[in-house]
């Protein structure tokens, strides 16, 4: 089971099956509901995520669903416990909003690459 929680630690959330996606996604909404240049997300089966406690006040966005992944909750990867499952087991291998990434990012190696939304 992979766990995550807010900064603050009042809001945990877990899922126990595997990321159907692992994804970069350089889309200008992300980078402003981020503040960062892109953001790592996790798409996992709804029916395998669950969340406890509630939001105080350190507002970390922990997760979203999206029309455009039914069935799916995106879970922002740097918020999980073990930070060490970014590295291998949740790699990225897909790039998505290519057209809005910064030029002097770097591609990830073997990562697919969209201009927009990630094709299923």
């Amino acid at each position: 089971m992979t766990t995550g929680s807010c900064a603050c630690g009042a809001l945990r959330y877990s899922f126990n099956s595997a990321p159907v996606v692992s994804a970069l996604c350089h889309c200008n909404g992300f980078k402003k509901s981020s503040s960062s240049n892109y953001t790592h997300n996790l798409i996992v089966p709804a029916v395998s995520f669950t969340t406890s406690g509630t939001a105080k006040e350190c507002g970390t966005p922990l997760y979203i669903t999206s029309e455009g992944a039914p069935g799916a909750v995106i879970v922002k990867a740097g918020t999980l416990d073990d930070p060490s499952l970014n590295e291998v087991n949740y790699r990225p291998t897909v790039e998505m909003f290519c057209k809005e990434k910064y030029s002097w990012l770097p591609d990830i190696e073997r990562a697919r690459k969209f201009h927009g939304a990630m094709k299923h």
